[in-house]
């Protein structure tokens, strides 16, 4: 229940829409009921369903979209969560019959594949049961409902989340692409880039962390969580770290539920070699060549919220000039090619710079660094306002940007806000 529950806490269903059910070890199927507030699911009303295929007497009645789920997992005994909402932006590829193309990002790719589509069929019907487990049964994790909504699968709870979410999320970066022009698809050499590994000691540290890093993990693990509520940061794909000296720094995890991260997941980075109870992110190389190469960088955030993201998959620039903040906080923003972040780590980290702080990587968010953690997240949010502004500006009329005599006004007025240091 904990899954539909967050699913409708971060605002992708209604409180009367979705399901979710589970096949524990023994092969006993869980599913949530029917008409029941999302919003306060309890333990004890998940219902449990026969070997009959029914629910046993005294119980809830089990959600109507039961006969989907069942056959889902005959077909694919793989999964053992199933996962069915009614997200907006979802629903929107539904009505113009259309599934996300997840190849215009990696992150998504390699977690939810292509995305299927089947027709419309009457809800709870046995032959919409059908339809989605022949999809399933293709290979499909994930299935658009023509004219419905959306069903994802996973071998745990926990994946069948994060395929939700991300596709989610990318249904949402592809409607705001499409206000600014057409999104460009990754090929599948780009869809399977790795970044490069380093060693990786598992478990702690030998010597216990100084105090100064000790307060540097909670405050990344304050700032990734922060980042997470505010729907700027996401599990799938983004990555914080901050400088702890010259030869060493912490970096958030891969594959660790960010609503549930702790100071002590963060992996310390020292010299090359990657020490945690975590698996480092695979963007360590990359943040490592930025601190050798920078030294007025203390902190990286590798970000993939909705607007700026929008941006990354055409050739539109996010203008800064538009208005003073986004001028003196975001400055002289950067662009990179897709594949500059795994070819060339060190030339993408004398792309950035305190006076360039931002890189728009094509088809994979955006790079952005400042002097901590808090400097970097502000200019993180700014820069999300402001492709958000951007994106709506064009449904009223042209944009019109500050002059060049109140642009150099504003730098002089403000040398620090603009990097002279």
């Amino acid at each position: 229940m904990e899954t539909l529950s967050r699913v409708y806490q971060r605002g992708m269903t209604t409180a009367s829409g979705g399901n979710v059910s589970i096949l524990d070890e023994n092969g006993k199927l869980w599913i949530s009921p029917a008409r029941l507030d999302k919003g306060k699911l309890r333990p004890q009303d998940v219902v449990e369903i026969g070997n009959n295929g029914d629910a046993g007497e005294g119980q809830r009645q089990p959600s109507s979209e039961l006969p989907f789920h069942q056959a889902i997992y005959q077909v694919r005994p793989d999964i053992h969560c199933v996962l069915h909402a009614h997200p907006s932006a979802l629903v929107t590829f539904s009505i113009v019959e259309q599934a996300p193309d997840t190849r215009v990002m990696r992150h998504v790719y390699r977690l939810c594949g292509e995305v299927a589509f089947t027709k419309f069929r009457m809800p709870g019907s046995p032959e919409l049961g059908q339809e989605i487990a022949q999809a399933f049964a293709a290979g499909a994790n994930c299935v658009v409902l023509e004219n419905h909504g959306v069903v994802v699968g996973g071998a745990t709870p926990e994946i069948a989340y994060r395929r939700f979410e991300a596709l989610e999320r990318l249904s949402r970066i592809l409607i705001r692409a499409a206000a600014i022009g057409k999104p460009k698809a990754l090929n599948k050499q780009q869809l399977h880039r790795q970044g490069e590994a380093i060693p990786w000691e598992r478990g702690e540290q030998q010597a216990k962390p100084l105090l100064r890093e000790q307060e540097l993990r909670g405050e990344l693990c304050e700032f990734a969580r922060r980042g997470y509520e505010r729907n700027l940061l996401v599990t799938a794909a983004d990555v914080l770290s901050v400088r702890i000296d010259d030869a060493a720094f912490l970096i958030t995890p891969a594959a660790v539920d960010w609503r549930d991260l702790y100071a002590d997941d963060m992996t310390s980075v020292r010299s090359g070699i990657a020490y945690g109870r975590c698996e480092p992110s695979d963007a360590v190389t990359c943040h490592r060549a930025i601190y050798e190469t920078n030294p007025g960088i203390s902190a990286i955030a590798h970000a993939h919220p909705v607007n700026v993201s929008a941006f990354s998959l055409g050739d539109v620039p996010i203008e800064t000039d538009a208005f003073p903040e986004s001028l003196l906080v975001l400055r002289d923003i950067q662009q990179a090619p897709f594949e500059l972040p795994f070819e060339s780590p060190h030339e993408l980290a004398h792309l950035v710079s305190p006076k360039r702080p931002i890189a728009i990587l094509a088809n994979d968010g955006a790079l952005i660094t400042g002097k901590g953690l808090l400097d970097v997240f502000d200019r993180l949010e700014v820069l999300e306002a402001t492709a958000e502004t951007l994106i709506d500006s064009r449904a009223l009329g042209p944009i019109k940007t500050i002059n060049r005599e109140a642009i150099d006004f504003l730098r002089n007025a403000f040398p620090d806000a603009y990097g002279a240091n």
